[in-house]
C-alpha cells in the first residue's frame, strides 16, 4: 500500500498494516510520485532477498 505523495497514509490506513516504511529524501525535498516511490522499495526488497539468497545483484 503507497500513501499520498505529501502526507503519506492516513493514521487510520497506517494502524491497519503491519508495518511501514519511509523513503529518505534530501531536504527540501516535498515528495516523491508515488510511481517513482513504489519503484523505489519494489526494487529495494527485491535486492534484500537475491543478496539473502546469496546471489550476487544484477548489475546492468
Amino acid at each position: 500500500m503507497f500513501g499520498a505523495e505529501k502526507t503519506g497514509l492516513s493514521e487510520e490506513i497506517a494502524s491497519t498494516v503491519g508495518r511501514t516504511a519511509a523513503i529518505p529524501m534530501i531536504p527540501g525535498a516535498e515528495s516523491l510520485n508515488v510511481s517513482v516511490a513504489a519503484g523505489i522499495a519494489l526494487y529495494s526488497r527485491s535486492a534484500r532477498a537475491i543478496e539473502r539468497a546469496g546471489e550476487p545483484p544484477v548489475r546492468r
